[in-house]
């Protein structure tokens, strides 16, 4: 439900999630698949790669918030 996607809590450590698509060229915040390649008629299918890009914001264990940011490539 599109109307709850801003709500949803999946990890409350979790304060902020950027997805980020490589096609071979440079890191794009959007990808289309359907849009047609270079040659004009074969559709792009999938990214090569997705970076995933977590903030996190977690309790110290000296007291206070602890912030990490966490990059992973699938």
């Amino acid at each position: 439900d599109p109307s709850t996607a801003d709500t949803d809590v999946i990890a409350p450590e979790v304060t902020d999630a950027t997805f980020e698509y490589f096609g071979g060229g440079v890191w794009a915040s959007e990808w289309d698949g359907s849009q047609v390649g270079t040659d004009g008629v074969t559709p792009l299918g999938a990214p090569r790669a997705i970076r995933v890009t977590l903030q996190l914001s977690y309790p110290s264990p000296a007291g206070g918030t602890k912030e990490k940011t966490v990059v992973h490539v699938i």
